[in-house]
């Protein structure tokens, strides 16, 4: 018995029929259509868009193919410091504004043994005026003689009450001045635009009558980068702006208060010649005030013996050490303040040049 295939009977199978011609030519179809394949594949990698799966709308899509990302360029590298560059300049903060004024205009204040007097009106830079009283005076009194013009002028006047002792005697001179009256009204002036708030001057002008010029004349010669001037009227005594002198040819050194020769001692500073030239003085004395009773004997070998004499020899010595300084003797006037010769030191004081 013959074994039989099963065959669909729709199926025709004819290869075993083909000639060799038929199997060539479709051999060669076969590779033809193999190679177009590989073509297209590699054309379609080769385009900038890919084609995607039908969407399920049934419409193909095309997407563009994924570029690869931007570079970023890095941010340039800062330079290297130079050994020549200069670095940058220091910005200066802003200047910070002025402090409010903590006095009233035209206000009178009393603080401690300091009478204070505040002019009408406020300016940027407010000059200073010390009144010095002389032998059991009060400032509040004795300064009301220059209010008037003070406050024309916009000057702050400064008037201390001082208890004096004898100052006849040298010793009890040299121990108030030092201990007490000099070093209080030093701290006192430095203070007093921290009390005020105001724009003062750092250089106050000294006016002293009697045992108060003394006291003006001396303050200048211990600090004179506190001092703009001084007026010093109808002094008895004046230290000298040296450490010694001839007496009768005999050198004779010239301690304090008659010279500067032990400043250090007493006052812990050196004296300044070169800065007492820079304050220029302005001494006056009445014609009339010539009664040698009224002094003490101990500076005659140095000054003479009348307030005329003392005035003009002190005058004297400040010329030849090279401080400038005027000299006014008031005829038929004794030993008090006339108009005159108090409006000519508040004339003297309204020249004077902060700037110097």
């Amino acid at each position: 018995m013959k074994s039989v295939l099963y065959r669909p009977r729709h199926v025709v199978i004819r290869s075993r029929r083909l000639g060799s011609r038929q199997l060539a030519v479709g051999v060669a179809l076969l590779f033809a259509l193999l190679v177009s394949v590989v073509a297209l594949g590699s054309q379609s990698r080769s385009n900038s868009a890919v084609a995607a799966p039908v969407s399920r709308d049934g419409v193909s899509r095309t997407i563009p193919a994924r570029e690869p990302p931007p570079r970023v360029a890095a941010p340039p590298s800062a330079p290297e410091p130079s050994a020549q560059a200069a670095p940058p300049a220091a910005v200066a903060p802003p200047a910070a504004p002025p402090a409010a004024p903590l006095v009233e205009p035209g206000a009178e204040l009393t603080i401690g043994d300091f009478f204070v007097h505040i002019p009408p009106a406020f300016s940027e830079r407010m000059r200073v005026i010390v009144a010095l009283h002389g032998m059991g005076g009060r400032g509040s009194d004795f300064c009301q003689m220059l209010l008037a013009r003070a406050d024309r002028e916009g000057w702050v006047v400064v008037a201390p009450t001082f208890a004096y002792g004898d100052w006849r005697d040298p010793n009890q001179v040299t121990t108030e001045e030092s201990s007490r009256f000099i070093p209080r009204l030093h701290e006192f002036l430095q203070q007093l635009p921290e009390q005020t708030g105001l724009p003062l001057e750092p250089r106050a002008a000294l006016f002293g009558f009697s045992r108060g010029a003394q006291l003006a004349q001396r303050f200048a010669m211990i600090y004179p980068e506190q001092t703009l001037g001084v007026a010093a009227l109808s002094a008895g005594t004046y230290t000298l702006p040296a450490s010694a002198t001839q007496v009768n040819g005999q050198r004779v050194t010239l301690r304090y208060p008659f010279g500067v020769a032990d400043l250090k001692e007493r006052f812990g500073r050196e004296f300044n010649l070169d800065a007492l030239r820079g304050i220029p003085f302005w001494i006056a004395v009445g014609g009339d005030d010539r009664n040698p009773t009224d002094l003490p004997r101990q500076w005659d070998p140095y000054l003479g013996n009348t307030r005329v004499s003392r005035a003009e020899a002190f005058a004297q010595w400040l010329r030849d050490t090279g401080v400038q300084v005027q000299l006014v003797v008031l005829p038929g006037v004794d030993h008090a303040i006339a108009d005159e010769e108090r409006a000519r030191a508040l004339d003297f004081f309204a020249t004077l040049d902060p700037a110097r």
